[in-house]
Order: structure tokens, then sequence, then C-alpha cells
């Protein structure tokens, strides 16, 4: 999650520099990195919201650079990443269509068909065993699940809360599964697995970051 933060902010950099100025590259860039949320989503939770995001956003620049192909096979990585990335789908078409100006049916036609090959090449091994069944369950589950998000750090684990709350009253009676302690991801219990404490880094990341990109604003008035 950490290097596709890192190869995020890099893209982000590039082409927004390339194509509105380095002024405005520098603060798209600084605002994905030192973006709290972005810090806790990945590195310290450890979610595969970056490497779902990486290949998404690219898709949406090729797709506005007029590389449907490339799009189309992003987008479908990013969709098989994380399945949250299919709300990147009409917008990575649309952005597609809007930006071909020459043969628009035929390479708009291209750009699916790569989203669709490669859909079926990485989907292959799991037919070829005879595991289709267990894919269609394992996507399945999303539209089953009770939970609106995993206690994360947003406004719906309050949300959540309540509700695993309810669904808990008949299994452990009324007090307890409303003072039931929560589970939370601590620093401690991180680094009590083995893993390195990562608010020393995220910490100077975010502050070198920052003092980089003031410094450089004020080197370009």
């Amino acid at each position: 999650a950490l290097f596709c933060e890192l190869a995020l902010t890099w893209l982000l950099w590039t082409f927004v520099s390339r194509r509105y100025g380095d002024e405005r590259g520098r603060w798209a860039a600084t605002a994905f990195w030192a973006n709290p949320a972005t810090i806790l989503s990945g590195p310290v939770l450890g979610y595969l919201d970056p490497v779902a995001a990486l290949p998404a956003v690219g898709s949406l620049i090729a797709a506005s650079s007029g590389a449907p192909i490339v799009a189309g096979a992003l987008v479908a990585l990013a969709c098989l990443t994380k399945l949250q990335a299919v709300f990147m789908v009409p917008l990575v078409f649309l952005t597609m269509w809007n930006a071909l100006s020459s043969e628009r049916v035929s390479r708009f036609a291209s750009g699916m068909v790569a989203a669709f090959a490669v859909t079926f090449i990485v989907l292959l091994p799991y037919f070829l065993i005879g595991a289709e069944r267990n894919v269609v369950q394992g996507v399945s589950s999303l539209l089953r699940h009770d939970m609106l998000s995993a206690y994360a750090a947003n406004f719906w684990w309050i949300v959540t809360y309540v509700m695993r709350a309810i669904y808990a009253v008949g299994d452990m009676g009324i007090w307890a599964a409303w003072t039931m302690r929560l589970r939370i991801l601590g620093m401690s219990t991180l680094v009590g697995l083995g893993y390195p404490n990562p608010r020393p880094l995220a910490t100077a990341a975010v502050i070198i970051a920052i003092g980089w990109t003031l410094w450089r604003v004020r080197q370009s008035r």
C-alpha cells in the first residue's frame, strides 16, 4: 500500500505538471500524499485502497490521454483488486469517449475489449481448476455484508456500532451488546505483531512534503 501511494503521488505530480504546470502539479501531489486519510488508509490500517487506486487513476489518465486500450486494461485491474473501483468504470469510459476524436467507435470498443480481456485472463486460472463458484460467492458476499465500514476512522463507524449492537442483543444481552469494547487496531497492536511503528515515518513524510512544497512555492514567487 505504501509503495502504491508513492507511485500514485508521482503519477499525479507528473500528469498534472505536464498538463497544468509545475505549481499545480506540486499541490495535487501534496494534497494526496499529505492527506491524513491517505496515510491512515494505506500504511497504517493496511487497506487495499491505494493498491486499487493506482490503476484506477492510471486508467482515468490514460482515458483522457487518448489511450483506450491502456485505460480499459487498468480499470479492469483496479476492479479485480478491489471491487469498489467499479464506481470508476462509468467515469473512465465517459472520459475515454470524450477524449477520442478520430475513429471514436472502434477505438472505444478496443478499450472495452481490453477490459474484458484482462478480466478473462486474470480469472482464467480459477475457471481452470473449477473454482468459479468460489469467486462468485466471494464477490457476492459484498452485497450481503451488514457492515457499512468496519470500525474505520469515519462517521460510519457509529452506524456500524449501532447495527452490530442490535444484532448482538440476542446472543449477548442488552448490556453486553451495547457496552462491548470496540476492537481498535492501535499502534501497540501493530508493534506487538512485530511491525515497525508507522507513526514516525508517516509524520516525517508529511512534514517533509509540506515543507518542501512551501519552499518551492516561495521560490517560485
